[in-house]
């Protein structure tokens, strides 16, 4: 069991690797108003850890896989 701390925000290529999703699939749901919430500094997007949860819970749910 790994024993590292959750990051708080990841970068587009962090957070595909954490969701397992491409990058361009995630660019494809952001186009569609359906991805993870975002934030930007500069020119970069970040994901938070909790915009990220949130979004697989949300896909989780619309999928009939909530408990």
């Amino acid at each position: 069991m790994s024993s590292q701390p959750i990051p708080l925000t990841y970068t587009v290529n962090a957070g595909c690797a954490a969701a397992r999703i491409s990058r361009s699939k995630l660019y494809q749901l952001w186009n569609a108003g359906e991805g993870p919430r975002f934030y930007t500094v500069g020119t970069r997007r970040y994901i938070t850890h909790d915009s990220l949860i949130e979004w697989m819970k949300q896909r989780e749910a619309a999928a009939g896989g909530a408990a």
